[in-house]
């Protein structure tokens, strides 16, 4: 190779990482929300997804070891993959506007793959596959999918094993008891933090160090079984060693955090050595060689361009969205009820961002219906119906006494709640939510109201509404109460929200 052929490639391979960059650059600087809101989960280091900054490094180290081979790759302008950038653009766009979040951060890095595989190529999107899909491993969309039935499989677990040896354990629910206390296992034992980080190993040793798919898929398996299992032993070991020292151990009386990685260190251990002997049968992942034929292909400006005016296209109209001015809205109730300020109420919803409400009561022979309506012009990634801050009770002076769950009344459908306050006292909820007359409890269903709504009416905007009754007791009488008036209730919420509709 001549001095001016090997500066002409060194020339070449630089152009390639500078372009790859800068379309990295235009993504996460056109979606920069979307970006800022991973670094708040990831930032958070007692979180399930505290390993997001390790998943971004691994898959920068996973692009470098690739250099080689993407070094031979030929760039070429892949036009087609400007329609998947495109539905992914429109895609986080309805996320922006209808304030999910989480198919904002999915969307994410299929708007980078598809943004590199259009300027530079399908060879180069290929080598990126893996390392941005391991990315999603540390977007939370797991705790919906994986943490109930990880729970569920945690406590039967758990359950089972103390059958089989007898021990003085009485399983009811998520409530473990033995004669010494009790033990609630809840969602955040579910061990997802370390499903996920099981899995995180297990995928990266499987790329670095096994080329046989078949012999991946057992490793993967087996490292996340094995994640499932410490954290089974994880919950089993705190019951045992709370029976065993009357409840007084401080990993019964303080934190038991590190207690769980400590286990889990020991199961990486095990995978570790059985990845090893995997590989000892099996060649390393070949990467290319730095003697390999390089190409001199360059990267097109015309295409970059034209990719970046794509990626463009989303948030050019989300910000167009948000620019618009939104009327303020006026809630009114019509007698019998009795409009009054929500702040002396003896109870009101800890919702966030809304922008208009009315609080009233209807007075009764037997007890005063308090009505409260929380209206959402529009829907942010902050402010929004459904999310993520927003509870019934504040946590303070409010908790909740029974979740909610949905119940008929009156031929209708609404949650009902428990909450009680910190004097004791106690009251039922009912609650829903109002999107353009249409009456919902699922806050799936309430997106795909909000979504019919901006396309039919320009806007997603929605409302809280709930009615409440102080109770005691087991709330029997006011629950009829409730049942008995919940028409006429419904009616008066639809009357104060015809204003804004």
């Amino acid at each position: 190779m001549t001095e001016a052929s090997a500066a002409q490639e060194t020339a070449a391979d630089r152009q390639r990482w500078i372009w790859l960059a800068a379309t990295t650059a235009i993504v996460v600087g056109l979606y920069w929300q979307t970006a800022v809101s991973l670094h708040e989960h990831w930032a958070k280091l007692d979180q399930s997804y505290s390993h997001g900054y390790l998943l971004l490094g691994l898959a920068v180290y996973f692009v470098w070891l690739q250099r080689f081979r993407l070094a031979g790759v030929t760039l070429r302008f892949s036009p087609l993959l400007l329609v998947p950038l495109l539905i992914a653009s429109f895609g986080w766009l309805i996320a922006e506007l209808l304030g999910v979040q989480i198919l904002a951060q999915v969307l994410l890095p299929v708007l980078l793959l598809a943004a590199i595989g259009a300027s530079l190529g399908l060879g180069v999107a290929r080598c990126l596959v893996v390392p941005l899909g391991m990315l999603y491993l540390g977007i939370p969309i797991w705790d919906d999918i994986l943490g109930p039935p990880l729970r569920d499989m945690t406590v039967r677990a758990v359950g089972t094993a103390f059958q089989m040896v007898s021990f003085p354990a009485n399983v009811t629910g998520y409530r473990i008891e033995i004669p010494d206390g009790a033990f609630y296992v809840a969602g955040s034992c579910s061990g997802l933090a370390f499903f996920l980080t099981g899995v995180t190993i297990s995928v990266s040793y499987a790329f670095l160090n096994l080329s046989s798919n078949f012999k991946r898929a057992i490793f993967i398996v087996f490292c996340t079984a094995l994640s499932m299992v410490s954290n089974w032993v994880r919950v089993g070991g705190l019951v045992v060693i709370g029976h065993v020292t009357k409840m007084q151990s401080p990993l019964i009386t303080e934190s038991h955090l590190m207690y769980g990685w400590y286990l889990f260190a020991g199961a990486m251990v095990i995978m570790l050595l059985v990845g090893h002997l995997l590989a000892r049968r099996d060649t390393p992942n070949d990467f290319g060689a730095e003697g390999d034929e390089r190409s001199t292909s360059k990267p097109s400006v015309r295409a970059l361009l034209l990719v970046a005016t794509a990626l463009a296209s989303g948030p050019l109209l989300a910000t167009a969205y948000f620019a618009t001015t939104v009327p303020l809205a006026a809630l009114h109730f019509a007698p019998p009820v009795q409009p009054s300020s929500a702040a002396t109420a003896a109870w009101q919803p800890d919702y966030h961002g809304w922008t208009a409400n009315a609080h009233g009561s209807l007075v009764g022979r037997q007890t005063n219906v308090d009505i409260d309506i929380l209206y959402y012009p529009r829907q942010t990634q902050s402010d929004k119906l459904i999310g993520w801050d927003n509870h019934l009770a504040d946590g303070k002076l409010w908790h909740v006494q029974e979740d909610p769950n949905a119940i008929d009344a009156d031929g209708e459908v609404v949650n009902e709640a428990i909450l009680r306050r910190t004097d004791g006292a106690r009251r039922i909820v009912w609650f829903w939510y109002e999107i353009g007359g249409a009456r919902t409890v699922s806050g799936v269903r309430v997106k795909a109201l909000q979504l019919r709504r901006l396309f039919t009416r320009g806007r997603a905007d929605g409302a809280f509404a709930a009615v409440s009754v102080a109770c005691a007791f087991d709330c029997g009488t006011e629950r009829a109460v409730l049942g008995h008036t919940i028409a006429s209730l419904r009616e008066d919420v639809a009357q104060a929200l015809k204003t804004v509709d």
